[in-house]
């Protein structure tokens, strides 16, 4: 039986990150110091000169939650620029370490960024810009209407569509969809934010909250789940 193909196999998709990143360094005109190498690839302290913003303007581009990304080559290589606070990092990745390098950007380098600017304020401004992407409306806390958000004690709660919620997490927060859909699953978005979610059999909750109130999006969340898998007695 033959070994399973390893990472250090794929040499042209090696070969093609270190192309990418030597294309980044001439064309923004930075220092070597300014590149830290990481399992993932690399991250970038850039100048993002008008020479690169030019060419950055000519190519696909997707918004992420605080990041821009693109795709460089047909071997997947990927570009992670920081879109506010500008020019803090970048990164270059292998496609498969997407998710691995747009955590590490945000929560290494443009979370602080954004809680040294916001402060406590940074939980309403995700919920702006998430606002009009998924067209989110304030409705009451137990409307089963989506997608809606509502003000909680331990911050904000967001219902959608499984799908949806799905499309959020993979495609806009850049993190896996939960393998275990049966309880409440967190993550860490950066800036002292956190994401507690649940999937129901329709609908999906999302808690944003502070670090330090985890536990009470978890236990609603929890309540939650209970709730909307508990069998339904007919009456007879």
């Amino acid at each position: 039986m033959q070994p399973p193909i390893r990472r250090d196999d794929l040499v042209h998709s090696q070969a093609a990150l270190g192309a990418r990143l030597e294309e980044f360094i001439a064309r923004d005109k930075l220092n070597l110091t300014s590149i830290e190498p990481f399992p993932f690839g690399y991250v970038v302290r850039p100048s993002l000169s008008p020479r690169f913003r030019r060419w950055w303007e000519t190519l696909t581009v997707t918004q992420r939650l605080w990041l821009d990304s693109s795709e460089l080559d047909s071997l997947g290589s990927q570009l992670l620029i920081a879109r506010d606070p500008l020019e803090i990092c970048a990164a270059l990745c292998f496609w498969q370490d997407f998710t691995l390098a747009a955590n590490h950007l945000r929560i290494h380098h443009i979370g602080p960024a954004l809680w040294e600017a916001y402060k406590t304020s940074l939980l309403g401004r995700i919920v702006a810009e998430l606002t009009p992407k998924l067209g989110l409306i304030k409705r009451p806390l137990n409307s089963q209407e989506t997608p809606s958000c509502a003000d909680v004690k331990w911050g904000v709660l967001v219902q959608l569509k499984c799908d949806q919620a799905t499309e959020l997490l993979e495609d806009y927060l850049c993190l896996p969809s939960p393998r275990d859909r049966s309880i409440p699953s967190l993550v860490k978005l950066g800036g002292n934010v956190s994401c507690a979610l649940a999937f129901g059999p329709k609908l999906a909750r999302l808690g944003l909250c502070f670090n330090g109130l985890e536990d009470p999006a978890i236990v609603d969340l929890q309540e939650w789940l209970r709730a909307v898998h508990r069998p339904q007695h007919i009456a007879t």
